[in-house]
């Protein structure tokens, strides 16, 4: 996991490649976490066209984004231990 600050040119290339890669290696649905409502709309409109096929998300919470990810049925209970102090 990375934390970016902003939309650069390298976020975008960097998460373009991310979503290729995912994608091409089966990634079935995608909770992206952010830090506001302004990332989520440039998230949104940067991967929107390439994740039609898949469930795809934006939260600024990341306990709704494992919620949501639970009720598709996937498990999430050891990525969680990722997010623990």
């Amino acid at each position: 996991m990375r934390e970016w600050t902003g939309a650069t040119p390298e976020f975008f290339e960097e998460t373009s490649r991310t979503l290729a890669w995912a994608l091409k290696n089966g990634l079935q649905a995608e909770a992206c976490f952010v830090s506001n409502s302004f990332h989520v709309r440039h998230i949104k409109s940067h991967v929107e066209d390439a994740l039609r096929a898949i469930p795809f998300e934006t939260f600024l919470d990341i306990e709704q984004a494992f919620d949501w990810l639970k009720s598709l049925e996937f498990s999430v209970e050891p990525s969680l231990e990722l997010f623990e102090s």
